[in-house]
């Protein structure tokens, strides 16, 4: 029956699976970057120190391994991530204070110290009288209630306008969270980039290595290439 109830309850539940997911995300897809990490690294950039480094901080590694392209593109991208947390957040606290001195003029509520369920409440009920009228026909004596001069909305225009501010500030917050797991995805993305880098730089290398030691040979006489080998 308690709308405002179900909301918050509902709104815990979803940041919970949120944040288990992103979790997971990294859990799983981690180890795709560390997939070369048991291989044997003589010289050159290593694969280890080019995903822990992009893991800290996306396009760290890349830069480590000597691609700037890459290293820019997911530095900016990492930039970007944090502004739009940073300013999702602000965008959400203004809100959050409109709607709490929109209710307080055309609501008469006092915001001190009411938990998040409260305010879920008046934006679904007309006055704390009618919110206990309908929690006592649903849950009987077991029903959780407001005194009767908790709220009261002067017009059910204002009570409208109230559920959206609030609905926005929770939007804006719920946004900024978003943000988080992007930034989780961007080091994930980042970290397996740089060993691909690192891996496709040290193939390059055993290449170019071996194309000289075949040139190297194949300069001496063929005597003294048998000869070397018998010995």
């Amino acid at each position: 029956m308690n709308r405002g109830k179900k909301s918050v309850k509902s709104s815990k539940i979803g940041r919970t699976a949120f944040f288990g997911l992103w979790f997971l995300l990294f859990a799983f897809l981690s180890p795709l970057a560390w997939g070369a990490l048991s291989t044997s690294e003589s010289g050159g950039p290593s694969v280890r120190k080019a995903v822990f480094l992009s893991l800290l901080l996306p396009g760290a590694g890349e830069f480590y391994a000597g691609d700037m392209k890459s290293a820019k593109s997911l530095l900016g991208t990492e930039a970007l991530i944090w502004t739009a947390h940073l300013g999702l957040r602000e965008h959400g606290r203004w809100l959050r204070e409109d709607y709490r001195a929109f209710a307080r003029i055309h609501a008469g509520i006092d915001p001190r110290g009411k938990p998040d369920s409260y305010f879920d409440d008046i934006k679904f009920y007309t006055s704390s009288c009618r919110y206990n009228e309908l929690a006592f026909r649903e849950d009987g004596p077991e029903a959780r209630f407001y005194p009767p001069n908790a709220w009261e909305w002067n017009s059910e225009g204002s009570r409208q306008r109230y559920r959206s501010l609030r609905n926005n500030s929770l939007l804006s917050y719920r946004c900024a969270g978003y943000m988080i797991g992007a930034a989780v995805v961007n080091r994930i993305i980042s970290a397996i980039n740089a060993a691909r880098i690192v891996r496709k730089s040290k193939r390059q290398v055993g290449e170019v290595n071996r194309g000289d030691l075949q040139f190297s040979c194949s300069l001496l006489p063929p005597s003294l290439i048998i000869l070397e080998f018998r010995w």
